[in-house]
């Protein structure tokens, strides 16, 4: 379906990608996921013929994204809209490219709330209306492979439900950047992970979440309010902290929780994807 091979993209002296090489099959879901500034966007850029890349090669559907764009679907983090057409004068021009009906796309409108900014100006709507507009634009033409660059950002969470059904009510190829990391463990199959423009790992979604990379789990999570607790390494297979708290992944659970003791705020938390991201980029794995 899509198959990028030995990528990079340089700007000047600069290194913004290196030597990217990523394949996802007919139907599958696949998240990349990293810190701002880790070249996701660019990636995108490049498969959609944005940019042209330093070095290598990628294939879409069998092509380039110039001979398939009619099968793709794009939702790029700030759609690009007219922003002096009404809502619905651009949704009849996207239409009339696409050769849809407007009938044929009036569930989406509505489930979108679409209808209720039909006779507003593109450029009075607010970010999320926005966003809104470009999902609906990008689904259009019912593709088989749709691209997605921050989805969900800008838009509220009963939003970003109905988005995600409409992404994933068909069978078709997913390929989608977020900083939602529940998104991804909820909804990708395969998931990359990129830093500072490299690719640190790629595995199943499931494969991240088992005993493959951290030893257990669960977590425990301690407020850095309990300065009385004290860490060693020798006890944990893996540490790292936030603004507020310090997660620590055990060696031995029980013995972990007599050791900080009752008097101490924690909680116990499954192990999540961004725990894995954070052990492999630490690591260097």
């Amino acid at each position: 379906m899509i198959k990028i091979q030995n990528v990079s993209y340089r700007v000047k002296d600069k290194d913004i990608l290196k030597n990217i090489n990523l394949e996802i099959l007919p139907n599958e879901r696949l998240a990349l996921l990293g810190h701002n500034g880790s070249g996701k966007s660019t990636l995108i850029d490049i498969i959609t013929n944005a940019i042209k890349q330093t070095e290598g090669k990628v294939e879409i559907l069998n092509s380039s994204f110039r001979n398939v764009k009619g099968r793709v679907g794009v939702l790029y983090e700030y759609p690009p809209l007219f922003p002096y057409f009404k809502v619905k004068e651009f949704i009849a021009y996207i239409c009339l490219i696409h050769g849809v009906k407007l009938q044929e796309i009036s569930l989406i409108i509505q489930n979108l709330s679409i209808d209720k900014i039909n006779n507003s100006l593109i450029n009075v709507l607010s970010k999320g209306e926005r966003k809104k507009l470009g999902i609906l634009l990008m689904m259009i033409h019912n593709p088989e492979f749709i691209i997605l660059d921050e989805p969900t950002a800008e838009i509220d969470p009963f939003t970003r439900d109905i988005a995600w059904n409409l992404f994933t009510n068909e069978k078709r190829t997913i390929f989608f950047t977020t900083h939602q990391w529940e998104e991804a463990q909820v909804y990708a199959d395969k998931i990359a992970f990129i830093s500072e423009g490299k690719i640190l790992a790629i595995d199943l979604k499931d494969a991240f979440l088992s005993n493959k990379y951290i030893n257990g789990d669960k977590k425990i999570i301690i407020s850095k309010k309990n300065q009385h607790v004290k860490f060693d390494e020798g006890e944990e297979y893996f540490r790292y902290e936030d603004d507020e708290q310090i997660h620590v992944f055990p060696k031995d659970m029980n013995a972990y929780l007599q050791k900080i003791g009752s008097n101490t705020n924690f909680s116990v938390m499954d192990k999540s994807i961004k725990d894995v991201f954070l052990f492999i980029e630490n690591k260097k794995i």
